[in-house]
């Protein structure tokens, strides 16, 4: 659950808008996706905290 001020910034960023909020799955790898390359551009963390998703979890994924 996010905090309650941030409920606007979670709505403006949330990352199903990426792929235009058509399947969670799409929302997941779009989101994979980004963070990889802003981990690649060493802004792996902000975006995880701009996009309010877990780092570790984006990490576990990169090795699967």
């Amino acid at each position: 659950m996010l905090p309650h001020k941030k409920s606007t910034s979670a709505d403006k960023f949330e990352p199903a808008s990426l792929y235009s909020g058509q399947s969670d799955h799409f929302a997941l790898i779009a989101a994979f996706d980004c963070w990889k390359s802003a981990k690649e551009n060493g802004q792996g963390a902000h975006f995880c905290s701009q996009y309010f998703v877990s780092f570790s979890t984006m990490n576990k994924f990169s090795g699967i």
